[in-house]
């Protein structure tokens, strides 16, 4: 993935949101741009990300949805292993994951 810095105007028909950090190339083609942002929030990585692609039948280019993706480092109580965990969640789902997340809290101070 080549990796283009935000200021240079790669595929204008596609504007860079302003929120992306990054713009990159997906493929040597130039058909999958994906602007990105990441950040860090104690132990996580989290990475919003916008994929478009070019369409191989007329030349139009398709967003997908957003999403946000979440990575930390998982360490065994026992200190034996370290494993990388990652899941990405739509935004639409974000306000049921920290719910869900609520509810797990309680469930574990029982």
């Amino acid at each position: 993935m080549t990796t283009v810095h935000p200021t240079t105007d790669m595929h204008p028909e596609v504007p860079m949101p302003a929120w992306a950090s990054e713009r990159n190339l997906a493929d040597a083609a130039e058909d999958i741009i994906v602007d990105r942002h990441e950040w860090r929030f104690g132990g996580y990585l989290l990475e919003r990300e916008q994929v478009h692609f070019r369409q191989s039948v007329d030349g139009s280019w398709q967003s997908s949805p957003q999403s946000i993706s979440v990575s930390y480092d998982l360490v065994w109580p026992d200190g034996t292993g370290v494993e990388r965990e990652q899941f990405v969640v739509m935004p639409y789902a974000i306000q049921t994951l920290i719910e869900a997340l609520q509810d797990a809290q309680a469930v574990m101070a029982k």
